[in-house]
């Protein structure tokens, strides 16, 4: 069941709407086992939260949003997560670097899909959605790992890369925590322009 602490995490830091986290599958996590020992068991701690994204039967991420290590821990690392929630055909698709930023330009209606992580990036659906959205590009982080990421899936898939300026928060979410709802729309505007998209 969700508890202050967990309501406080996203829609207290990152406003995201309750339709969002149903919508992508996000639901807060009592236990977890490992190889079939105990992992984690929640304690009302509001420094170890833990959220699961479910995919599919069996198919998880665990998220660790308040740990330094082993943030995330997951079962299958060919899910493009966000996949499912995409619509059937659309103008922009977004490659990002995580599940949450998939969810946040959701609610800016953008269509996002991310790789399970910033190091993997085979995206097997590749040719479907390159016929279903008539312009790609990828977004990333503005630190070392963003721009190799960046740089990795456009010259995969001959995409347009762009990271955020610096000086900006580094992730999509965290400007739309950093700088409220009409910087991050005039920050879409802006980009979209910059690819010749808007």
């Amino acid at each position: 069941n969700w508890n202050s602490y967990d309501v406080q995490y996203w829609k207290g830091k990152y406003n995201f709407k309750k339709e969002t986290l149903l919508k992508f599958n996000v639901s807060p996590v009592e236990r977890v086992w490992l190889n079939d020992k105990p992992y984690y068991h929640y304690s009302a701690n509001p420094y170890d939260l833990c959220y699961a994204y479910h995919f599919g039967e069996y198919i998880y991420k665990i998220y660790f949003p308040l740990r330094k290590e082993r943030r995330f821990i997951h079962n299958d690392s060919t899910i493009l997560q966000g996949y499912d929630q995409l619509t059937s055909k659309g103008d922009i698709l977004v490659i990002t670097k995580s599940y949450k930023d998939v969810m946040k330009m959701y609610e800016y209606n953008i269509n996002a899909v991310a790789p399970m992580s910033e190091t993997i990036w085979e995206i097997k659906q590749w040719e479907e959605l390159n016929e279903r959205f008539l312009n790609k590009f990828v977004f990333g982080d503005h630190d070392a790992a963003g721009r190799r990421f960046i740089n990795t899936i456009s010259s995969l898939y001959n995409i347009p890369g762009i990271c955020s300026p610096f000086g900006f928060p580094k992730d999509f979410t965290d400007l739309q925590e950093e700088k409220g709802d009409e910087f991050t729309t005039e920050s879409i505007d802006y980009i979209l322009n910059r690819l010749n998209y808007g």
